[in-house]
């Protein structure tokens, strides 16, 4: 056939090169390529699941009699089913044959070409081959070294013609599971109030979450950088304390600023629970519950202060007086 002829001159001239989607390697076709028998192979790098279906489900799809008939393309009792389990309406849910299909359906919903997309890399390939299939501009950004988002990253890539953004949870190939905070409370919360900010992100480590870390990775001075300690009175009541990362809370100011005769420091263990926020990643701001909050009197002299984002290795850059506002809190002296 003649180039003249041939199919490709009816193709999109923005796919000619397209070089389409590449799942991983199934183990059934390393037959004879490698020195284990297959069924003893455990495939790891899809988020797959190595131990297959539980026992009830194969059970159920084995006594179903009806395959010959077409479901019910609106899935009416999967979806109320689902919202039972996930507590939201079912008018909320969606089903459909496996992610790929559900991603594709949202990009032909919402994406026009040339729009962009946000890719937190390294992530699901159907991401980017659904971006290019729809005509998108895939906008990736690289992850920390210990996968998690950099947020500060992902907003400042954000644009005009930014219509979607990825996340996929747990995160394919990684596993890493993100927490509700990383999805960005914080800001949302801070944007709201309409108070200026800047997000700041950096690399963290197990020894290096404390404020004055923080303070060393970015580069400025840790009587700037404000750490939130979360409290307890001798009466059982949540007080949250917002002091300068080189100093200390005066345990005995903040239980006279509190009207309380003792003040001690919760568990690690508790944070969680308490607030939403993990250690390293607590902020005064978007937590389970408006506790009753103060920030350091020093922090006034300051033009601008940082405090933890809600997430470990972020931090966000705000003005004293907007913080005070935005976190509900009251200025004392606590240190």
């Amino acid at each position: 056939m003649s180039q003249k002829d041939s199919i490709e001159k009816y193709i999109r001239p923005d796919l000619t090169g397209f070089g389409g989607y590449s799942a991983r390697i199934s183990p059934d076709t390393l037959e004879g390529k490698v020195e284990v028998p297959v069924d003893t192979i455990i495939k790891l790098d899809a988020n797959e699941n190595p131990y297959g279906c539980s026992p009830a489900v194969s059970k159920a799809l084995a006594s179903y009699d009806e395959y010959y008939v077409y479901p019910d393309d609106g899935q009416t009792k999967l979806r109320k089913l689902l919202a039972g389990y996930c507590g939201v309406d079912e008018k909320y849910i969606v089903a459909g044959g496996g992610s790929n299909q559900l991603i594709d359906l949202i990009l032909r919903l919402f994406l026009n070409r040339d729009e962009e997309v946000i890719n937190c890399v390294p992530t699901f390939g159907i991401y980017k081959f659904s971006t290019d299939l729809c005509g998108g501009k895939l906008v990736e950004i690289p992850r920390k070294d210990n996968f998690d988002i950099d947020i500060a990253a992902v907003q400042a890539a954000v644009t005009d013609l930014t219509k979607v953004v990825f996340l996929a949870n747990p995160n394919n190939p990684t596993g890493y599971v993100y927490r509700d905070n990383d999805l960005g409370e914080v800001v949302r919360l801070v944007e709201k109030s309409g108070a200026p900010f800047e997000l700041h992100s950096y690399d963290y480590g197990e020894e290096t979450m404390d404020a004055v870390s923080a303070a060393g990775k970015l580069g400025v001075p840790p009587e700037i950088v404000f750490k939130t300690l979360v409290t307890r009175s001798e009466k059982g009541d949540i007080f949250v304390f917002c002091v300068p990362g080189n100093c200390e809370l005066d345990l005995k100011k903040a239980a006279k600023t509190t009207g309380n005769k003792k003040i001690e420091l919760i568990a690690v263990r508790e944070l969680l629970p308490l607030t939403g926020y993990v250690r390293g990643g607590c902020s005064p701001i978007g937590m389970k519950r408006n506790f009753p909050a103060y920030i350091d009197e020093s922090a006034t002299i300051n033009d601008w202060i940082y405090i933890n984002g809600g997430s470990r290795g972020l931090q966000i850059k705000i003005q004293p007086t907007d913080l005070a506002r935005v976190a509900q809190a009251e200025y004392a002296d606590i240190v």
